[in-house]
């Protein structure tokens, strides 16, 4: 990381030097118009090589940074559009400068809309995924805890009985929600107590237990199927 932070600053460094080269070695006539353009360039390259820096060197999951990618597309245009409105001001010193510095200001504002627009949707997209994974973890703690059970279960009638109640958790409707706490906390309840009694050999308490957690979840997936009708 600190190889790719290195690098990302040598070349702002020296994307900047260039810049500023072209700028003051270009005999650009020092009017009020060209120092505003100049400043907002330099904020529109700072800006581009801040972000970039941080998306690649910031240690995070490959979709997050998928996401980020729109942000990066509008500070490639930000940067582009007002470093060639810059140099069009500085060589043409007859454009008013209350021009130059009410289009700069647009296209910096326009730029920092977009780039903020799109974050507020990224995190709504996450915070939705966010939402989705946690609505599907009750099937999958379930699951995984009757696997655990059936792996410690010798009696052969048991076993089969876990493999079905197994089944119908599989093929359970996968999404959650607040309304369904209830059932989904007494469905859980009852595997855990379910586990007890395998732990204690109490394979026949057991057998029953698994009728009543296969009827909970037929009561469970009716209810899911009339929510979203």
């Amino acid at each position: 990381m600190k190889k790719k932070m290195t690098y990302m600053l040598a070349i702002s460094a020296l994307v900047i030097v260039i810049y500023n080269l072209i700028t003051f070695v270009v005999p650009f006539e020092r009017t009020t118009g060209f120092w505003a353009e100049y400043a907002f360039s330099m904020i529109a390259i700072l800006l581009f090589f801040g972000f970039t820096t941080v998306f690649c060197t910031k240690d995070v999951p490959i979709k997050s940074k998928f996401l980020d990618l729109p942000v990066f597309q509008v500070l490639y245009v930000l940067l582009a559009v007002q470093i060639c409105f810059g140099f069009v001001v500085m060589a043409l010193p007859a454009i008013p400068f209350q021009i130059a510095l009410i289009v700069s200001a647009v296209i910096l504002a326009i730029g920092l809309f977009l780039m903020f627009s799109i974050k507020l949707a990224e995190d709504e997209i996450q915070r939705v995924d966010r939402k989705v994974a946690a609505k599907v973890n009750f099937i999958r703690e379930i699951s995984a805890k009757i696997e655990v059970s059936a792996q410690r279960v010798e009696d052969k009638m048991l076993l089969t009985d876990l493999k079905k109640l197994s089944e119908a958790v599989r093929f359970s409707d996968p999404m959650s929600s607040d309304e369904l706490y209830e059932k989904e906390q007494e469905i859980a309840n009852k595997i855990d107590e379910l586990n007890q009694m395998i732990s204690s050999a109490d394979y026949e308490a057991a057998r029953r237990m698994i009728h009543e957690i296969q009827a909970l979840l037929k009561e469970r997936n009716l209810e899911c199927k009339l929510m979203k009708q």
